[in-house]
């Protein structure tokens, strides 16, 4: 540490480039000193951690910049500096969490890129978005961004592949919401309505990640008012991102097949979760006519007929007989008349 410490105490002069520039120094000085001070040292470790903790943003932000380019230059290995930005992420002033995520984010990019898109986390622990989400409670509209990105980043590696990356943090992201605190959910929901949105940009790659959405789904735990209330929202928004999407896909004149199996299965999970002895709510009205809808819109199109609809018909003359209530019946039936 000695070696390290009169730069270290230039980090904590009063003017910002003078402290940028002793970050600078201690950073060039662990890519050139030799194995015993270099970063894997302990003397490296601790400059490293302590220009990551600093009060000073001018500090924090230079010395976030020189984590990343370590590994860019193969000086740090990728699960070292992920380690050190988490640990600094977890104790540092709420200011500075952006900045931390943003880093992370973009490392996980590198990871992910360098692995040709073969890098899958082997459970939710390993995951580095749920380490970031269960970290504090600040990260989480910088990590949605964060998860947008990564997914434009890295389409090019196939949009399948991505979302099998990111399935173990959505699943984990939804599974949260059984807490008692109610802003879980609304993370779950603008993860979801944000990626759901996404997809309208790529229309040609969507599909992947509307399966990888509906896949999901089957994981909110309809329970409360409140949660079912966020789930219809949350449909609500696949349902129209879906649509614009399948207008596009029409237009283009590519994977219409495709996309309206997946709509089907769309409207699959949904009823499933209504058909489910756990459910504690009834209120299915305003999802049947969600999910007619985005069906009445295929017609607007003029698409064919899919005959994978008859276990859609099957689903609601189960809901129909078991439902009690006089509008609720009414509903499903005006959209089974639909079908037939």
């Amino acid at each position: 540490m000695d070696s390290y410490t009169s730069l270290l105490e230039k980090t904590r002069l009063p003017q910002p480039s003078l402290q940028k520039f002793a970050v600078i120094s201690i950073f060039s000085k662990l890519q050139t000193a030799p194995v015993r001070l270099g970063p894997d040292s302990e003397p490296g470790a601790q400059a490293i951690s302590q220009c990551l903790q600093s009060s000073s943003p001018a500090v924090v932000d230079q010395s976030v910049r020189e984590v990343c380019r370590l590994v860019l230059n193969s000086n740090m290995d990728l699960s070292r500096a992920l380690l050190e930005l988490q640990s600094a992420l977890e104790g540092s002033d709420p200011k500075f969490v952006p900045l931390f995520v943003k880093s992370l984010g973009f490392l996980v990019c590198v990871g992910y890129e360098r692995s040709n898109g073969s890098w899958k986390p082997e459970s939710h622990e390993d995951h580095p978005f749920v380490k970031i989400l269960s970290s504090r409670r600040e990260v989480e509209r910088e990590l949605v961004n964060q998860v947008l990105l990564f997914m434009a980043k890295n389409k090019g590696l196939g949009m399948a592949e991505v979302c099998e990356f990111l399935r173990h943090f959505l699943i984990f992201s939804i599974l949260r919401m059984n807490a008692s605190d109610s802003s879980l959910f609304l993370f779950a929901r603008q993860l979801i309505t944000s990626m759901a949105s996404f997809c309208c940009s790529i229309p040609n790659q969507a599909l992947p990640i509307f399966r990888a959405l509906i896949h999901c789904l089957k994981y909110f735990p309809l329970k409360s008012l409140e949660v079912t209330r966020n789930f219809c929202y949350v449909v609500e928004c696949l349902v129209d991102s879906f649509t614009v999407v399948l207008r596009q896909l029409v237009g283009k004149g590519v994977l219409i097949t495709e996309a309206q199996l997946c709509g089907v299965e769309l409207i699959e999970n949904v009823l499933s979760l209504y058909m489910s002895p756990c459910k504690q709510s009834d209120e299915i009205e305003p999802i049947v006519e969600l999910l007619k809808h985005m069906l009445v819109a295929q017609k607007d199109l003029a698409l064919h007929y899919m005959p994978e609809l008859a276990s859609v018909i099957l689903s609601l003359s189960v809901l129909l007989i078991e439902s009690d209530l006089e509008h609720q019946q009414l509903s499903i039936l005006k959209f089974l008349q639909f079908l037939l």
